[in-house]
């Protein structure tokens, strides 16, 4: 989708060869159904030239399970933005949604 950078929480990501990086939080696909739907922020495949896909969730800080309440909910947070990911990633590469040419041709590619 994008060779330009993707800064999220204070990090950056997206300076991959083009076609490797999905910004999937910005696509028209989930924006035709973000309501009440949480999702990482991009979909990598790295290494460059191989069927892995990395959901990528970026965070500048996380609690620590011993010392702050609310760790158990943090994790089910992240839990549910990634196999939300990998749903939309599957259902689009499957094309299941009109918006799936939005996807980089290497990530239409995928074998599944």
């Amino acid at each position: 989708m994008t060779t330009q950078p993707i800064i999220e929480s204070g990090m950056t990501f997206g300076l991959d060869p083009e076609g490797h990086c999905f910004h999937i939080e910005k696509s028209q696909t989930y924006q035709d159904i973000q309501e009440g739907v949480k999702i990482a922020e991009l979909l990598l495949l790295h290494p460059p030239n191989s069927p892995k896909v990395w959901i990528i969730e970026a965070k500048s800080s996380s609690p620590r399970p011993e010392t702050q309440p609310g760790f158990d909910d943090f994790i089910e947070e992240i839990r549910e933005k990634l196999t939300n990911g990998l749903n939309l990633c599957m259902a689009t590469c499957l094309k299941r949604h009109a918006t799936w040419t939005e996807l980089p041709s290497l990530f239409q590619t995928l074998d599944l």
